[in-house]
């Protein structure tokens, strides 16, 4: 008996013309490329988030600091005798409040998270190169932070955030919060002299310090700042009162040197 035959359609066929095969590569790189750029704006959030956590840490960190030392704000940089002892950020390492891994030169980072690490900022330090803007990679990068007391063998952090303060040795009282401070001398500034404490800043994503003057004279905050987050839009910054805030960084550079934010003493 002959078996019947399968019928099949005149003009059917299997698999895909090149033209549909195009389509369909096309549309899965489109979704990729959505998928990928959803999955970057996340990353670039949670970045952002981890920031504010460190700029709260160490906040409240310098307000302890003061509170256990007579209401003084931690200087920019402590010199004896014109050697420079401490940093801002060492002291408070020294005194077993925050920590990050110590080196024993100034451009040898260790490498891992700890509090003074942006997760924005650029894994390298800066040399003490001054940034020219706030989109500049210097100032994404760490500055080399020093310790050189009597009490340890020296060493050095790296610190991607910057203090709103001089660089040069200030009088007192002076409008801003951190400056260099001579051990022989003592003329801390005052936590208690910090005016409007909810909006005055202290501790930023930047270089080093800001200054009047000094090594490095500054007009605006526009070179200070770094702009590292969501899309090189906004910069974070703790205040005095211990909050942290994301600011727009275009208006940040817009800000005159006596803006009482940045000239925050009474």
């Amino acid at each position: 008996m002959m078996k019947p035959t399968t019928w099949r359609p005149k003009h059917c066929r299997f698999g895909f013309t090149l033209i549909e095969l195009l389509v369909v590569i096309s549309i899965i790189a489109i979704l990729l490329a959505i998928l990928l750029t959803a999955l970057g704006g996340v990353r670039e959030v949670a970045q952002s988030t981890k920031c504010l956590s460190n700029l709260r840490s160490i906040g409240l960190s310098i307000t302890t600091y003061g509170i256990d030392n007579k209401q003084i704000i931690l200087p920019s940089e402590l010199h004896r005798g014109g050697t420079w002892i401490d940093t801002w950020s060492t002291m408070m390492i020294n005194a077993g409040m925050l920590n990050a891994p110590q080196t024993g030169g100034m451009a040898d980072f260790a490498d891992g998270d700890h509090i003074f690490r942006c997760p924005s900022g650029l894994p390298a330090g800066n040399e003490f190169i001054r940034p020219v803007d706030r989109f500049d990679g210097y100032g994404a990068m760490a500055t080399p932070n020093r310790s050189n007391n009597d009490h340890h063998q020296p060493y050095w952090i790296g610190n991607w955030y910057g203090a709103n303060g001089y660089h040069n040795f200030a009088p007192t009282p002076s409008p801003f919060p951190f400056k260099r401070v001579n051990f022989n001398n003592a003329n801390f500034e005052r936590l208690d002299r910090v005016r409007q404490p909810s909006s005055a800043f202290a501790i930023y994503d930047g270089w080093y310090y800001h200054n009047d003057g000094g090594s490095w004279p500054r007009i605006t905050f526009a070179e200070q700042h770094n702009a590292r987050h969501l899309g090189q839009t906004r910069a974070n910054m703790v205040h005095f009162d211990g909050h942290a805030s994301s600011l727009v960084s275009d208006e940040l550079a817009e800000m005159s040197h006596d803006d009482p934010r940045l000239r925050a003493m009474e």
